[in-house]
């Protein structure tokens, strides 16, 4: 936690699952003072859980204070809050350490290279009953994204192969703004397992489609904090090789930035940036003859504004 006359700023970072950088405002806050000889900013490191019960309680307080405090020499966070029957609450959320700057680096929100598509999420509430379905079947699901506006997640393994096809998400131009603070992400690392992380190279520009694997816990994580948060704009940005970053703006210069790292099997090749078949499909592209349909589908179809998951067939949707 990051805490300066500008704001707020919550980052977790994590080295094989999703990655989480928000942003609060000075404007958020009816009243902000932080003072230190760091350039008024104090960096704390704090125990989520704890932060997010403490808080939880003041869920339906009118105001709620956060207050740096000491109790018998020991730093603390106290979040106080006065209950609808007058009563007064307050916990004290205990601080693990208090960093100096450089030491706050590593959980710095670091730089990926531009997308290589980035459209509109869809529907969050759509997306993660699509999820849970999926993952009742498989750990691991295959992302593509059609710079054209259309979003496919699928599963094809020895027993089970499905598909969900969602259209109508090509950015208009105040997204297409907002999309540029989704290229700021978390790096992914090797985890020493099987799926293993993807390890980032050069930038190769933008493309007409890219495809990443990502464990469905990851994706699920992130899709429920969207259907939490009820952002005024989301943006999804997706990397080969590196990550898919979805990107919230909540209202002001407040954001909440969510990172997952793409995986890549073991017996796939080596050097991530090479991979453009994911799944042994063949001819470049990675594209089987149902995935060269569904890309002459959406280059042929003017979806409206809305996502909607395509109902051509059957083998558009779950099976």
């Amino acid at each position: 936690m990051m805490l300066s006359e500008r704001g707020v700023e919550l980052r977790v970072v994590t080295a094989d699952s999703v990655q989480a950088f928000a942003k609060l405002d000075a404007g958020r806050f009816s009243y902000l003072n932080v003072q230190s000889k760091a350039n008024n900013e104090i960096h704390l490191e704090i125990n989520l859980a704890t932060l997010i019960s403490a808080l939880k309680s003041a869920e339906r307080a009118e105001e709620a204070t956060l207050r740096l405090a000491r109790k018998k020499n020991v730093p603390v966070l106290a979040v106080s809050a006065e209950t609808l029957n007058g009563i007064q609450v307050t916990q004290d959320v205990a601080i693990v350490r208090i960093m100096t700057a450089e030491e706050a680096e590593r959980f710095r929100e670091p730089r990926l290279r531009d997308p290589d598509v980035t459209l509109r999420l869809p529907d969050a509430k759509h997306l993660k009953t699509v999820l849970e379905r999926m993952r009742s079947l498989d750990k691991f699901a295959q992302l593509k994204a059609y710079a054209r506006g259309a979003l496919v997640l699928k599963i094809d393994t020895d027993v089970v192969s499905t598909r969900t096809v969602f259209q109508g998400l090509a950015l208009d131009e105040e997204e297409e703004e907002g999309g540029a603070a989704a290229e700021e992400a978390a790096e992914g690392a090797d985890a020493g397992r099987r799926p293993k992380r993807a390890r980032h190279g050069a930038g190769r520009g933008n493309r007409d489609m890219v495809a990443v694997t990502l464990g469905l816990k990851e994706l699920l994580l992130m899709t429920s904090g969207v259907a939490a948060c009820k952002p005024r704009r989301a943006v999804l940005a997706v990397v080969e090789g590196a990550a898919v970053v979805v990107h919230l703006a909540l209202g002001g210069s407040s954001s909440l930035t969510y990172l997952a790292p793409s995986l890549v099997d073991e017996h796939e090749a080596a050097d991530a940036d090479a991979l453009r078949d994911p799944h042994g499909f063949g001819d470049g592209a990675g594209l089987d003859p149902h995935e060269a349909d569904e890309v002459e589908r959406v280059a042929a179809t003017q979806p409206p504004f809305a996502a909607a998951a395509s109902d051509d067939d059957d083998d558009d949707d779950e099976r």
